[in-house]
């Protein structure tokens, strides 16, 4: 699947100079009321990574059934970065309020 992940500040703006691209792993879980969870991981050494810090929103929209979808949008929650033995560093973003197409959502997708 093709994912790209924007980064805005808290009144909406686009943060950067175009979305992260280069996302490895991405995962999603949903609530009942649509409200969930959703984390990914990125190489650290990405210069939009510093974009995505703490309390800033990521926009997921990816390519599903041959369409644009929005997959979720939350407030970044956590960050993690892990350095692996041979000096390749991954930054694992963590949002906590994540919404999908939720009537009861604070974040519009």
């Amino acid at each position: 699947m093709k994912l790209w992940i924007d980064v805005e500040d808290s009144a909406g703006a686009r943060q950067g100079s175009g979305p992260i691209t280069t996302a490895l792993g991405w995962s999603y879980s949903e609530l009942m009321d649509g409200a969930g969870t959703f984390g990914m991981e990125m190489p650290g050494q990405d210069a939009r990574a510093a974009l995505a810090s703490a309390k800033r929103v990521l926009r997921a929209r990816g390519i599903v059934n041959g369409a644009v979808a929005d997959l979720g949008a939350g407030i970044v929650d956590q960050r993690d970065l892990r350095v692996s033995g041979r000096g390749r560093s991954m930054l694992s973003l963590r949002v906590a309020t994540c919404c999908v197409n939720s009537p009861t959502c604070m974040l519009a997708v």
